[in-house]
């Protein structure tokens, strides 16, 4: 089945919490990405795309995937199934509308910043230097995000940040967080460079409503391959023709 998207609706930051109920988040999400769609006066076909950024020690993703079977018994409102790729997940709403969940993690360098690699089963170990982290999060294929964070784009740390994006901006991405409050504004380095927002949900259940609340919309290109969707998202975003709107 085409999915045929006119528009991608992506929350490049989840959290996959224990606390969360997978039926009240992936309901909310399916809402917010609606939402979004109506205050950007989006026409056509819509698709909804959750990156998940999983901590050391967390996979998530590994357990939907394995669960399949049971949550199709357990979750009244949505199927999942399996694409032809191991990075992403497919859940149909009894509505007809499908999003997507793609896996992902979260590294923590030696310096204390927060370095995301998106759309990748590869795991790298917490501890590197941010240099040694972006390189193999390129190495490996993924998308990797310097993700902003409280107190971690100023100072030293700051400078390194805005340093290694000026130093490779065609591979690297800045992200911009749900959680940031309106006061705080966001640094010129990191609107200076390719964003990949999300949402950053904290681990209270509460906190499950949030997914698809915050992130970005970009349009396909005319062969987006559904049973492919993340290596379609990959190489969509890593065109420097990409539209995006924030």
């Amino acid at each position: 089945m085409s999915l045929a998207p006119t528009h991608l609706l992506v929350d490049a930051h989840v959290h996959l919490h224990d606390c969360f109920d997978l039926a009240q988040l992936l309901d909310a999400a399916r809402l917010n990405f609606q939402q979004q769609g109506r205050q950007l006066g989006l026409t056509g076909k819509t698709l909804g795309i959750l990156l998940l950024t999983e901590c050391s020690g967390v996979d998530a993703f590994a357990s939907l995937m394995s669960a399949q079977t049971s949550l199709n018994q357990q979750l009244s409102d949505w199927q999942i199934s399996t694409t032809a790729e191991a990075t992403s997940l497919r859940f149909t709403h009894i509505s007809g509308e499908i999003l997507l969940i793609m896996a992902g993690r979260q590294v923590v360098t030696k310096e204390g910043i927060e370095v995301l690699t998106l759309i990748t089963e590869d795991t790298i170990e917490d501890g590197l230097s941010l240099e040694d982290t972006l390189q193999q999060a390129i190495e490996s294929g993924s998308l990797p995000v310097l993700p902003w964070g409280v107190g971690k784009w100023i100072g030293k740390r700051g400078d390194l940040v805005s340093a290694h994006l000026a130093s490779d901006a065609v591979q690297l991405f800045a992200g911009d967080n749900g959680g940031r409050p309106s006061f705080w504004p966001l640094p010129k380095a990191c609107k200076e460079y390719r964003q990949l927002p999300g949402t950053d949900p904290l681990p209270l259940s509460y906190e499950a409503e949030r997914p698809g609340s915050f992130g970005f919309v970009a349009q396909p290109s005319a062969d987006w391959a559904d049973d492919k969707p993340g290596a379609a998202l990959k190489q969509l975003l890593q065109s420097p023709q990409m539209q995006q709107e924030p």
